[in-house]
C-alpha cells in the first residue's frame, strides 16, 4: 500500500513566503503527494508565485473574493485527492525528509493508520 499525502496550503497575501514554502514541499524525497493552494483572493503576487512553480503536483484554487480563513481551509481540504492530509501555513517550511518520515510512521501502524 502506497501512502499518499494531500498537502493543503491556505493563502492570503503571503507571496513573499509562499514560493519558499512550496519549494520545501516540492523538494521532498518522498514522491507520493499533491499540493493544493487555496488562495483567498490575494491582492499581492501570490497567484503568480504558485503559477511560476510550473509543477503538475501543485493545484491552485482561486477564490473570487475573500471567504474568510476557516472556509478557505475547507476549500483546500475538500479538493484533496488523498486520505492523509497535511495542513501547511503559507509561511511554513517542511523539513527535508518530513514526508518520508510521516509515511514510515503511518506504514508502521498498519490498519490503525487509516
Amino acid at each position: 500500500m502506497t501512502i499518499r499525502f494531500s498537502i493543503c496550503v491556505p493563502n492570503y497575501n503571503y507571496a513573499r513566503y509562499l514560493g519558499e514554502t512550496l519549494r520545501s514541499v516540492l523538494d521532498q524525497s518522498y514522491p507520493h503527494f499533491e499540493v493544493i493552494v487555496a488562495d483567498n483572493a490575494s491582492t499581492d503576487d501570490s497567484v503568480a508565485v504558485v503559477e511560476a512553480m510550473g509543477d503538475s503536483r501543485v493545484r491552485l484554487i482561486r477564490n473570487r473574493y475573500n471567504i474568510g480563513f476557516s472556509p478557505n481551509l475547507d476549500r483546500a481540504t475538500a479538493s484533496a485527492q488523498y486520505e492523509h492530509l497535511i495542513l501547511l501555513s503559507s509561511d511554513d517550511l517542511m523539513r527535508p525528509g518530513a514526508l518520508a518520515r510521516y509515511a514510515e510512521v503511518l506504514g508502521s501502524q498498519g490498519d490503525r493508520a487509516a
